[in-house]
């Protein structure tokens, strides 16, 4: 799974620093842009992922949902949503800018649902934490 979520970790950065409109490089910045973390422990691994947590169309793959869609999360989300990668999760964390005028930061998760009400099968992490608030 190590150079899976590397390779994931390379999709999102190119996602980010790729100007579709221009074709150009953007800048990445690193205490905002989204990004995915992880550890290795034994066979299992914890990860992270950093961004915003909107998910427009939670029945299309990330992959083939259009450049102006939160690609970094969904994508992140069909991920750990695949059973062999499911298996492997020790603990989840979600982190993000906050985009709430009162504070809260909200995470769509109706892609794991969706995956869920398909195939029963999913992950169960040691830990799952989402943030609520900007830190």
């Amino acid at each position: 799974m190590n150079p899976t979520l590397l390779q994931l970790q390379q999709e999102i950065y190119t996602y980010v620093t790729t100007d579709y409109d221009e074709g150009e490089s953007k800048p990445y910045y690193v205490n905002y842009s989204p990004k995915l973390l992880f550890q290795q422990v034994g066979e299992l691994f914890d990860i992270s992922f950093y961004g915003d947590g909107y998910d427009d169309d939670a029945e299309t793959k990330a992959v083939d949902l259009d450049f102006e869609t939160n690609f970094p999360f969904c994508r992140f989300l069909d991920f750990i949503i695949e059973q062999e990668n499911a298996d492997k999760l020790i603990s989840l964390t979600f982190d993000g800018p906050d985009t709430g005028a009162n504070g809260i930061k909200s995470w769509k998760f109706n892609r794991i649902i969706h995956h869920l009400k398909s195939s029963g099968n999913f992950l169960r992490p040691k830990h799952f934490q989402q943030s609520t608030t900007l830190h």
